[in-house]
């Protein structure tokens, strides 16, 4: 003779998953920039590029990245054991909530570093400190 099945009740609050716009994650309306690019596919991302105004691009292992600082003045620091990585500019908060849950494919910093205001987010520049050998 079996036993009827139990329900299993929870209070349980899973971490939500990016579709797109209008999704129900943390930052998902501003998602979309032209100055940074999400995975919206709930892919596991091991890697993130930095897009420079110079044309060189860098990419980053998450794995390598212990800290992450939204400060005072709206600017992101990803910080190393070897080097910190600085991003300026103007309404980041979205940036650092995503790159906090591994979900940044790329950061473009701005081709003039000049705020024109058509987007909810802008990068002006992109500044790496310490042994990074990028040449």
């Amino acid at each position: 003779m079996s036993e009827p099945k139990k329900e299993l009740k929870t209070n349980f609050v899973g971490r939500s998953t990016f579709k797109g716009e209008g999704a129900n994650s943390v930052g998902s309306s501003e998602a979309s920039s032209k100055y940074f690019g999400v995975e919206r596919n709930n892919k596991v991302l091991k890697r993130f590029k930095l897009l420079l105004r110079s044309g060189q691009q860098v990419s980053i292992p998450y794995a390598f990245i212990p800290i992450i600082i939204l400060d005072e003045k709206g600017h992101i620091k990803i910080k190393t054991n070897e080097w910190t990585v600085i991003i300026a500019g103007r309404g980041l908060k979205s940036l650092e909530e995503h790159l906090s849950n591994d979900q940044v494919r790329w950061i473009k910093e701005s081709a003039s570093g000049i705020d024109g205001n058509e987007d909810r987010s802008f990068v002006s520049s992109i500044s790496i400190d310490g042994d990074l050998d990028i040449y």
